[in-house]
């Protein structure tokens, strides 16, 4: 029974990771939402939503406890030493990242209506927007999956003023997010760990031992035995 039970949890762990998430953006009459869709769940992101204010609740200041005597200050790490580290992790996360926005999907849907209050200025606008969406998406594409699901680019010579309206939505799967965090982690720990012996090389199997630590830097051990007694020598004149 406990094994069935078991292979059920992994079961709905992996159906888990495996179900997409939706992060959506929408602009439109110049306001912008962004918003998180999961199975049921929609949270939003952008606005947030308003806070109720709590009545006749106040919050009292933590007051920090004073030192204590006799504690030991934390000794400060070196600035070198925390920018090595940092260039390490960056280093280590730039292959998981690359990896993670390769499998990210992009969809987009863009709306514009060029304006404005001359006609020849309104033809511009109308080519420049076409070029510069072509070439934003020409740009992305080589470093991320986008999807055109609809792109409408008009002019309107009627109008003094112009409207635009977007929606983009990106969607990942829970398993491409921990499969990056479990690369970084042991990339990070392998290249500490190649920098932690650059800089303390082990001792070659043929080097002499330092000093103070070899059994002929010894100093020679002294012999508390008694020594031979002295010989007097015989045939002198006793008085």
């Amino acid at each position: 029974m406990g094994w069935y039970i078991l292979l059920g949890l992994l079961a709905l762990i992996l159906v888990l990771l495996l179900l997409p998430i939706r992060v959506l953006a929408v602009y439109e009459g110049g306001a912008c939402r962004v918003w998180i869709r999961y199975l049921w769940l929609q949270i939003p992101l952008y606005p947030r939503p308003p806070k109720g204010k709590k009545q006749g609740q106040k919050k009292k200041r933590e007051k920090t406890p004073p030192p204590v005597e006799g504690e030991k200050k934390q000794k400060k790490v070196p600035l070198s030493q925390t920018v090595e580290i940092i260039l390490l992790a960056i280093r280590s996360a730039l292959r998981p990242l690359e990896k993670l926005a390769g499998r990210i999907r992009f969809s987009v849907w863009l709306e514009l209506v060029i304006s404005q209050e001359e006609a020849m200025d309104t033809a511009l606008g109308y080519g420049r927007a076409h070029w510069t969406v072509s070439a934003a998406f020409a740009a992305l594409s080589n470093f991320f999956r986008i999807r055109l699901r609809r792109v409408w680019i008009r002019p309107d010579f009627l109008r003094q003023e112009g409207d635009a309206w977007a929606r983009v939505q990106v969607a990942f799967a829970p398993w491409m997010v921990l499969a990056a965090a479990l690369s970084f982690g042991f990339h990070f720990i392998k290249d500490f760990l190649q920098r932690q012996s650059r800089q303390n090389p082990p001792p070659k199997a043929g080097s002499p031992p330092p000093k103070g630590h070899g059994k002929g830097d010894r100093p020679p051990r002294r012999d508390s035995r008694p020594g031979p007694e002295p010989v007097i020598p015989s045939g002198g004149n006793s008085r």
